[in-house]
C-alpha cells in the first residue's frame, strides 16, 4: 500500500547541523533549561538527571576541564539512558573518530572503556 501525501509529510525528517542548533539556542527556541542534545542531526530530549548523576558529572568535568583541547576522551555518565548510549552514541562517536570513550555506568558501579575507532566501531571494548 502506497502512503498518502499526508502520511509522507508526517514521515519527513529534516536533519540539522551544529550551526543551526546553536542558532536555535541564540534565538531562544532552545533555552538554558532545555535538556536536549544533538545526535546525528536530530534534537533528542534528555531525561532529567538525579543527584548522584549530577555530582559525578560535575566532578569529572572539573577534572577534565583543565585539559581542554581536541576531543581525545569523551565521558558519558548515563543514569537512565545506558542502552541508548551503548546503541546510538557509541557507534556515533566511533564514526567521528573520538579516540576513547568512557561510559560511567552508575547502575553497575563500573566504567566501560571504548578505544581505537575504526569503521564506525571501537576495536577495543572493555566492560
Amino acid at each position: 500500500m502506497t502512503p498518502s501525501c499526508a502520511d509522507q509529510a508526517v514521515l519527513a525528517r529534516h536533519k540539522i547541523d551544529v550551526g543551526v542548533y546553536y542558532r536555535m539556542a541564540e534565538a531562544g527556541i532552545l533555552g538554558p533549561r532545555d535538556r536536549v542534545e544533538l545526535i546525528d542531526g536530530e534534537i533528542i530530549d534528555m531525561v532529567p538527571i538525579g543527584s548522584m548523576h549530577a555530582g559525578k558529572t560535575m566532578r569529572l568535568t572539573s577534572l577534565f576541564a583543565r585539559a581542554v583541547a581536541d576531543v581525545l576522551l569523551l565521558v558519558e555518565v548515563p543514569d537512565s539512558s545506558l542502552d541508548y548510549d551503548r546503541t546510538v552514541k557509541v557507534p556515533l562517536f566511533a564514526r567521528f573518530g573520538i579516540p576513547e570513550l568512557w561510559i560511567v555506568n552508575l547502575a553497575d558501579r563500573a566504567v566501560e572503556v571504548f578505544a581505537d575507532p575504526s569503521g564506525g566501531a571501537y576495536a577495543v571494548q572493555l566492560r
